[in-house]
């Protein structure tokens, strides 16, 4: 190129804003090549004498310029001690011109649990609007300077919510007005809906329930989100639990590291504690006749509260059956003393035994028929307790229909529709 065949190209800019440029140059056979910079301020373009020059080597050129005008143009150009002449050419690769706007419309700074910082920052460049802390609505209004999440309202200067979780149960050990567990650099709560964590991997909130990067699992362990725990382990299972042996379909759900739902009926599924389940799981693992008799039980459909799977299961029972948990009332109900006393010694401790017995348990002749699982009379075809006969009953109605693992709860709610469980 030569002098009177320059480049230029006319570009709009904000005044007074770092101008940023940038391009690979190869001055080729060019002398003396130069970057002329020319603006137009306030309409009227600068004169030649006014103009910016920068004398170009071949490499990599930046450069900043904060300028006052509204538009510029940029040349490249044969110096003025070259020969005009003569034609020459360059290379100009990879040209970026840049200008960063960032305007700051608002600012404002809080404390860790939500109040707003006083006495400064209170210009607003921007609409003027009511959300704040969290992105979430002010409520200004009769003075409360609440704060809206959707499920709850918010009170940042005690740091504390207004009303009860709507997620309590979850954590009944816990005040249901905390914020953030008491811990806002850790933990949000962004719908009033329980509590969100840090990733410790990724640095990013999440629910609580979502993979994290640690090794302690936050888990919500079912589909509406409503129950959560944290277990050390790489791998989780979910499943349906009770609370209390004697709250017939009162289902909840619990987390384990291990599978204990693995080989559970699905007639059992929410008749079993979380503790009855490791029990059982236990007694599988190793084998024998603790597993059998668990089994064996389960086959008769007998609910939990009426199993004996221990030494205190036992013990229950016998109180009940007998009023005590003697070692006469132990031997009578495991047929001791008629093995032993066969004959008329038998009628005479039998007789000394209705002293401690509220019923008169069958005689058994075998030592199987000790095994507590056959001392209940079962049903030929479904079991005596209502929860595990409805699911007998409606075996296949539920699993397998979209409900995932809350098919128990949808169960549990129809159970619990059916005011006469006599008639399951």
């Amino acid at each position: 190129m030569n002098k009177w065949e320059k480049i230029s190209k006319y570009i709009d800019f904000v005044p007074n804003k770092t101008v940023h440029i940038e391009f690979d140059f190869e001055k080729g056979n060019m002398e003396l090549p130069v970057l002329f910079i020319k603006e137009k301020i306030n309409g009227v373009w600068e004169s030649n004498a006014d103009r910016d020059i920068f004398y170009l080597e071949d490499g990599h050129f930046e450069l900043d310029l904060n300028l006052p005008g509204d538009q510029f143009r940029i040349y490249f150009e044969k110096g003025s001690g070259s020969d005009h002449g003569s034609v020459s050419a360059c290379r100009i690769d990879n040209l970026i011109i840049t200008q960063n706007i960032i305007e700051i419309v608002e600012e404002n700074n809080y404390y860790p649990f939500g109040l707003k910082h006083k006495g400064y920052n209170n210009v607003i460049n921007g609409t003027d609007h009511k959300y704040g802390y969290n992105g979430k609505e002010e409520q200004d209004e009769l003075g409360l300077n609440w704060i809206d999440y959707g499920a709850r309202n918010y009170d940042p200067a005690l740091g504390r919510w207004m009303n009860i979780d709507p997620v309590a149960e979850i954590a009944p050990s816990l005040t249901p007005f905390r914020y953030a567990f008491n811990n806002p650099l850790l933990f949000i709560d962004p719908d009033g809906m329980y509590e969100w964590r840090v990733n410790a991997k990724t640095g990013k909130y999440e629910k609580i329930g979502d993979e994290g990067g640690d090794k302690q699992q936050h888990i919500y362990f079912n589909d509406d989100k409503k129950a959560t725990a944290v277990l050390k382990g790489s791998q989780i299972y979910v499943g349906a639990v009770t609370s209390n042996w004697h709250k017939d379909g009162d289902v909840s759900f619990a987390v384990s590291t291990v599978n204990v739902w693995e080989d559970l009926p699905d007639e059992y599924q929410g008749a079993y504690t979380i503790y009855d389940l490791k029990e059982r799981y236990q007694a599988k693992k190793k084998g024998g006749e603790k597993y059998d008799l668990i089994r064996s039980q389960e086959e008769q459909g007998l609910a939990r509260r009426d199993q004996i799977w221990n030494n205190r299961d036992m013990s229950d029972h016998l109180i009940r059956k007998y009023g005590n948990n003697s070692g006469l009332a132990l031997a009578i109900e495991t047929g001791m003393f008629e093995e032993m006393l066969p004959g008329p010694g038998w009628d005479d401790i039998h007789s000394l035994a209705r002293n401690f017995k509220k019923t008169i348990s069958p005689k058994y002749k075998t030592k199987a028929d000790a095994n507590t699982a056959k001392l209940a009379k079962a049903s030929s075809q479904y079991s005596k307790n209502s929860w595990i006969r409805f699911l007998q009953k409606n075996k296949g109605r539920y699993k397998g229909k979209g409900y995932g693992k809350n098919w128990v709860r949808k169960a549990a709610a129809d159970y619990h529709k059916i005011k006469d469980k006599s008639k399951i």
